[in-house]
Formats: C-alpha cells, structure tokens, sequence
C-alpha cells in the first residue's frame, strides 16, 4: 500500500463517524502540526504542542466567524493538469475572494515537467483583491 494510500485511510477512519465540529477540529490541528513543522525545517523556529494547539483553535475559530453564513458554492466542473516543456516549471495559481468577510486567500502550486512537486504556498489576505 502506498503512503498516500495510507494517509488518505488515516483521514478517512478519523473522521467518519464524527460530528463536524470534531472533525474540522481534528483537521486543524494536523495542520497545525505540518505548519509548525514546516517552519521548523525551514526556518528553524520551534514551537511546543500546547502553541500548536493554540495556533489550530484560533484559525479554526477565525475561519468559522469569517465564514458563518457564507453561501456554499459547488463548481461542476474537472479540472486537468497540462505538462510544461522540458526544463520548464508550471507555477498553478487559485484564488477566491469572500466579501462576506472582506478577505482573499490563495493558493500556488510549482510543479516541474514530470508533474513532481517543487514548492506551494497558501494564505490569505484581510482585504478583497480584485483580478
């Protein structure tokens, strides 16, 4: 079995069965935990489990009050990854605005011409960027 087979088996039995509190809960807190890892290797800035957990409850805090009451929106459509030359680095950008909540986040994906992943980066924004 493969490793992504693995983790996609993990996330699966630790949230079925759940309340969705529960499981944005623990969904957080994975993250929480990959952020701070990033930064210590990175970086080299370390953080104890009890800053984790905190960092984890106020974004899952903050991202229930920015968007409480937004409309669920459903887009119907596939969308498919085209290779680059060779040599050549495909930067994929994705981004959404919530007026709502008067913020933008946004995603970037470097991927070379084998598809394999070289570097990602995601945030948001406390303002409403226009394209």
């Amino acid at each position: 079995m493969s490793l992504g087979s693995n983790l996609q088996h993990f996330l699966t039995k630790m949230i079925n069965g759940i309340d969705i509190v529960t499981a944005q809960s623990n969904i957080i807190v994975l993250w929480s935990v990959w952020f701070h890892r990033n930064l210590f290797i990175w970086k080299g800035t370390a953080a104890s489990p009890t800053h984790m957990i905190q960092t984890a409850d106020n974004f899952l805090q903050h991202w229930v009050e920015r968007t409480e009451g937004a409309p669920n929106v459903v887009n119907d459509f596939r969308a498919s990854w085209s290779r680059p030359e060779l040599s050549v680095l495909k930067c994929n950008v994705d981004a959404a605005t919530f007026s709502n909540a008067d913020c933008t986040s946004f995603t970037t994906v470097l991927r070379d011409h084998d598809g394999q992943f070289i570097r990602g980066l995601s945030g948001f924004v406390d303002t409403i960027l226009e394209p």
